[in-house]
């Protein structure tokens, strides 16, 4: 009702859907960018998350990422150091086009906590709208953005986790 306040030609808000549409736009980047919330978000990733990894149209006939065509395993346990081995087999089969390769986390429950900020002074008739623009800023924004990071911190650690299972075997192969 509000958006019909904000209808201004000159401003390129020459409608109410597109007041809305910029209404929306200015909620998502506030929900986006709350510390709290991308916090929320990359604890549950971090945590909870799971990756899992499916073949694509590309996947060929007896694979060499034949184990990881239908995968699951939590974020945290691909993180140590007995499995990181792991998570750079999925990311190759998934650069080679073989693998889709996803991290998941319980959306439901974030979703909750991004509506009931979004929603922290509203009326009954701005409910819906402020639903979707707290779903747009999780999985939008704010997901792939944790997901990016995610897949930025295993590789890292996997890569560290290689190098220095190479040193220690080049080291018994000197000593021995």
């Amino acid at each position: 009702v509000k958006a019909k306040n904000f209808i201004k030609p000159d401003a390129g808000f020459a409608t109410y859907e597109e007041a809305l549409r910029g209404a929306q736009h200015i909620i998502v980047e506030k929900l986006s960018n709350r510390p709290d919330l991308r916090a929320l978000v990359k604890n549950e990733y971090f945590t909870n998350g799971r990756i899992v990894s499916a073949k694509t149209k590309d996947y060929k006939p007896n694979s060499k990422y034949a184990m990881y065509a239908e995968f699951s395993e939590s974020v945290k346990s691909l993180q140590a150091k007995k499995s990181t081995h792991r998570y750079l087999a999925l990311r190759r089969g998934w650069q080679e086009g073989e693998l889709k390769v996803t991290i998941e986390a319980d959306d439901a429950q974030l979703l909750k906590s991004f509506e009931a900020a979004a929603m922290a002074v509203t009326t009954s008739q701005a409910t819906s709208f402020l639903a979707e623009c707290a779903k747009i800023a999780l999985t939008v924004h704010v997901n792939p953005s944790v997901v990016n990071e995610l897949h930025g911190v295993l590789k890292e650690r996997a890569d560290e986790d290689a190098i220095s299972v190479f040193a220690e075997n080049v080291r018994k192969v000197l000593m021995s």
